[in-house]
């Protein structure tokens, strides 16, 4: 036994419609066939059933013709249970040899008394190079195996597999009062397959094979005599002969392959009987298939023969014309199945929910049950199949919820599934994406019950095991609720920009939210970025209100800022009191901005330059966040002005320097010191360390009076928070700057040069601006050793009137921003007033429509009335003409039962009108026969009595009585030919 035998009834079928299907797609030269009529006879009475089998013997004669057909014919319990046919025209056809229709006839038998089934398999225009010589074998099972393939082809192979597989079944199965077998009639040749017990008594499978073609007794005995005619040999003929050619007739006859037309005598010729079948036809029979077949299980293996209507069907064509199409169908209650073609493939790819039938090629395995997934074909397949899944998300809702669920539910990835086939097109766009998101997310809320199926204020995100605890736990801080899928789930959601990774969500969350206060220590971040990234113009770094443990920091690649949440500050030493501030989050900061630039900024090919090594952000850490006092100089001097966090303002002196060439000297406006009163320390000293040292003394009002926060540091909730990097920044009035000196005083600075002296500041203009340019800082070029005293003095004064300048400037901006704020107060109580006015107005629309609405209903209630009135006549009328059609169908089958008795009385009738013209014939020979052996003696008669008189007149002379010789004479031939005159009369 073959791998085959494992193959069930269905497949086995299969195999044989197909046969049935290739032939009518060979004569229509179409690619597929799928107009069946079905007609289910399970609810319907017994004499429906009985009805229906005269119909189909009417129309197809040989339908119950041959080895096991016969026997449905002959028991009354055998009745239809379900008929699949087709009936194709001769014009239809593009390429025939044959004259007549192409009809295919397909029943379900059931035996009313022991459940037992049968099916005929039933069709003409048999294809001309195949004989049923070539399809049958004393073991069918060798036709499963590529080396028991009949030199025919693939084609009789088909018939060889289906015999075995159903032989196999059939010896399973034990059904009372019914004999199991599979039989073929191929025009009038006829066999049957059937288990019995050979000599050594095990079973076996036996054949019975019969050549029935009619035979003519008489023409198949004439022989040609010596001279070359031909005679009536039939006393002649050999008994044995004559007694096979009655044994044809008889088994014709018992088989129901024809019907005699002869009552008394023997037949022997065609002429004899009236034949049922064609020499085109096919005919295949199974008998004895268990009770527990149903006629979908029997036909599910082509497409839209048995099956049960799909509950839903989707046809996705290919997006080049000319391509194989791919239809997805939900099945209603058998398993999904894989068809190509229109045939199923029993171990085709795996299938969870939903089956496709395809409209490709795909190579087949030598049994015809697998797919063979190496070759161009099975690429193609998945090419197609992936462009159509893609397709179904992306413009097919209900469908795509359907594909979801099928993905979902799948126990793991199987190579060649849904979920491992399907990649999401890399241009895909937002109504796409919104497809994928849409899809799966109502498939999660169908298939977790505790999820609301309409409320989607609780926003799904997946996850899967190989996600970390920070990844979930961050899902939840977002808002989402998390969802466990596989591996590959997770991957396609993420292909199809549906589902983000969550850390993407929060960079996104970080970028628009809106603007916070600044924590403590900012400065000292701010003064760290600077010196890894002197390039980066502007605010370097934007805090946001945002609570979330990632991002800390984000570099932003469109506005260039460092983007920095409002909760990177240390939760354990947060304060506002700058005295007491934390700083030890400042290095988490550091290095998550750098991580987060080396991530985004290099790998997009980001021109932006600085020093990005982790040495440098070490140095940038070091110098900026220590606790000395002169990097607590170097922050207050850089950051001396909180408006703006800039890369122009360095930390450095070489950093000012570079900022001071490029941006000129109009930006910088100084006030002339003071002579100072007491004399220099003769300890040189740099001036960073005497300002430091030497504060400025500062007023008890000036001390006790409040200072102004400076409106950059506490920003306001910013409508649109990102900062457009176009747009020009803010530049402190104020730029306080230590001139460069050398390390060590020269003692020839006597005094100062009379070209590099400081304006006097009564000497300015009263009503000069901060940013005039009248009034230029020169460094001198050589000072005297006395004038460190006044060094300090001059530092003093520049401190204080940068100090008052500042003030001025926060106090003109609040003002500002106050005007402002209070403008746009005004325009968003304009805006709800608006908002108010046009509900009123939305209300006052819907109210005139409800009212026109009820206005119209009333007006035209009356129509309604009459056109519903005039609907339920209608549907009354419909239903009276139903009943109508009912009786007549009634009356046209008790006519149609009417005629074929009349048929088969007529068909009585003809048959005795024959036989009474054969015997009266026989009779007219009979009496030619009779008169012309009548003649014969007559003539002799005649000739003796002529002899007689002559013998008289020899020996007398003159015959004596002469006249009563030649009386007698005459009376003997009037005598005869009264005798034939009376013969022929009768």
């Amino acid at each position: 036994m073959g791998s085959s035998v494992h193959l069930n009834v269905s497949h086995a079928i299969q195999e044989l419609v197909q046969t049935q299907v290739d032939r009518l797609l060979s004569e229509t030269h179409q690619r597929a066939w799928n107009d069946w009529r079905r007609e289910d006879l399970r609810q319907s009475s017994l004499v429906s059933r009985k009805e229906c089998l005269w119909s189909l013997l009417d129309r197809y004669s040989g339908l119950l013709s041959g080895f096991g057909a016969a026997s449905l014919a002959d028991d009354s319990f055998w009745l239809p249970m379900y008929i699949l046919r087709a009936d194709v025209p001769r014009t239809r056809l593009a390429e025939t040899p044959h004259s007549s229709d192409f009809r295919i006839c397909n029943v379900v038998w059931e035996h009313i008394s022991s459940g037992a089934l049968a099916v005929t398999l039933f069709n003409n225009h048999m294809d001309p190079s195949l004989g049923l010589q070539d399809c049958v074998s004393a073991n069918p099972h060798t036709g499963r195996s590529p080396r028991g393939v009949p030199p025919a082809g693939r084609k009789t192979a088909k018939f060889l597999r289906a015999t075995g597989m159903l032989m196999d079944e059939l010896g399973q199965v034990n059904p009372d009062g019914v004999s199991p077998c599979v039989a073929f009639r191929v025009g009038h040749f006829v066999c049957e397959y059937t288990w019995s017990h050979g000599e050594d008594g095990e079973r076996c499978v036996s054949l019975k094979q019969l050549d029935l073609m009619p035979k003519s007794l008489q023409s198949s005995h004439r022989q040609p005599d010596t001279n070359g005619s031909r005679a009536n040999n039939t006393h002649s003929l050999s008994h044995e002969h004559e007694k096979n050619v009655s044994v044809i007739y008889r088994e014709r006859f018992r088989l129901r392959l024809s019907e005699k037309t002869v009552i008394d005598a023997k037949v022997t010729e065609p002429s004899h009987e009236r034949s049922l079948v064609e020499a085109d036809e096919v005919l295949v029979t199974v008998i004895g298939l268990d009770p527990s077949c149903t006629p979908e299980c029997l036909f599910g293996g082509v497409w839209g023969t048995g099956m049960l209507p799909p509950r839903e069907q989707w046809t996705i064509p290919s997006r080049v014309r000319h391509l194989p199409a791919i239809t997805f169908y939900k099945p209603s209650q058998a398993e999904p199945s894989v068809y190509c073609r229109g045939y199923r493939v029993p171990c085709g790819p795996p299938l969870n929910r939903l089956g496709i039938n395809y409209s490709g090629d795909l190579a087949r395995s030598v049994d015809g049950r697998s797919i063979l997934t190496a070759g161009i074909l099975f690429e193609a397949y998945l090419r197609h199949l992936c462009a159509a899944l893609d397709d179904a998300f992306r413009s097919i809702p209900d469908l795509a919820i359907e594909l979801a669920l099928d993905i979902l539910t799948e126990q793991r990835a199987l190579p060649h599934s849904f979920g491992t086939v399907l990649a999401p097109s890399p241009d895909i766009d937002e109504e796409g994406t919104m497809g994928y998101r849409r899809a799966f997310e109502a498939a999660w809320r169908m298939l977790d019950s505790s999820l609301p199926v309409t409320d989607t204020s609780l926003p799904l995100y997946p996850y899967t095991t190989q996600s970390s605890t920070e990844e979930i736990e961050l899902v939840r801080a977002l808002g989402y609720h998390p969802i466990l899928v596989q591996v590959h789930v997770r991957q396609l959601l993420k292909a199809s920009k549906a589902y983000l990774a969550i850390k993407v969500h929060a960079e996104q969350r970080l970028l628009s939210a809106p603007g916070a206060e600044e924590p403590p220590g900012t400065d000292r971040l701010v003064a760290a970025l600077t010196m890894l990234f002197p390039n980066v113009e502007g605010d370097i770094v934007s805090v946001r209100r945002y609570e979330n443990s990632y991002p800390v920091v984000l570099w932003d690649g469109e506005t260039r800022t460092f983007v920095m949440s409002s909760s990177a500050a240390c939760p354990g030493h947060g304060t506002h009191d700058l005295t007491a501030a934390c700083f030890c989050w400042v290095g988490t900061a550091l290095f998550a901005a750098l991580a987060s630039w080396r991530s985004k900024a290099a790998s997009d090919g980001d021109g932006t330059q600085g020093t990005a090594s982790d040495t440098a952000a070490f140095h940038a850490l070091l110098r900026c966040a220590g606790g000395l006092a002169e990097n607590t100089a170097i922050l207050r001097q850089s950051t001396s002005s909180h408006s703006s966090y800039s890369s122009r303002y360095g930390i450095v002196e070489q950093d000012v320097a570079r900022s001071l060439e490029q941006d000129g000297d109009e930006e910088l406006e100084y006030i002339d010191p003071v002579a100072p009163t007491s004399a220099p320390s003769a300890v040189p000293h740099h001036p960073l360390s005497s300002i430091h040292a030497a504060p400025p003394e500062v007023s008890h009002e000036e001390r006790s009076e409040p200072r102004l926060r400076n409106p950059f540091r506490t920003k306001p909730p910013l409508q649109s928070p990102r900062v457009h990097p176009c747009r020009p920044r803010r530049r402190s009035e104020v730029f306080v700057i230590t001139p460069l000196l050398p390390s060590a005083r020269n003692s020839d600075w006597s005094e100062e040069p009379q070209g590099h002296r400081f304006p006097e500041k009564d000497a300015a203009a009263p009503d000069a601006s901060p940013r005039s340019a009248s009034a230029v800082l020169h460094a001198p070029s050589s000072w005297n050793s006395n004038a460190g005293a006044r060094d300090i003095a001059d530092m003093s004064d520049i401190l204080h009137d940068a100090q008052d300048r500042v003030d001025a400037r926060v106090q003109a901006m609040v003002a500002y921003y106050s005007r402002d704020a209070s403008g746009l107060q005004d325009q968003l109580a304009r805006a709800q007033r608006r908002v108010v006015e046009l509900e009123a107005s939305l209300e006052n629309a819907r109210q005139e429509h409800v009212a026109a609405l009820a206005a119209f209903r009333a007006e035209h209630a009356d129509v309604l009335a009459a056109k519903e009135e005039a609907l339920q006549a209608r549907e009354r009328a419909l239903e009276s003409k139903d009943d109508m059609l009912c009786e007549r169908d009634g009356s046209v089958a008790r006519l149609r039962e009417g005629l074929r008795a009349q048929t088969r009385r007529a068909v009585g009738l003809q048959g005795e009108v024959r036989r009474l013209r054969e015997r009266e014939r026989r009779q007219s020979e009979r009496l030619q026969m009779e008169m012309e052996s009548l003649m014969a003696r007559l003539s002799q008669i005649a000739q003796r009595g002529g002899e007689q008189s002559v013998a008289g007149v020899d020996e007398v002379g003159v015959p004596a009585g002469g006249g009563e010789a030649h009386e007698g004479g005459g009376d003997i031939y009037g005598d005869g030919e009264r005798t034939l005159k009376r013969k022929r009369a009768h």
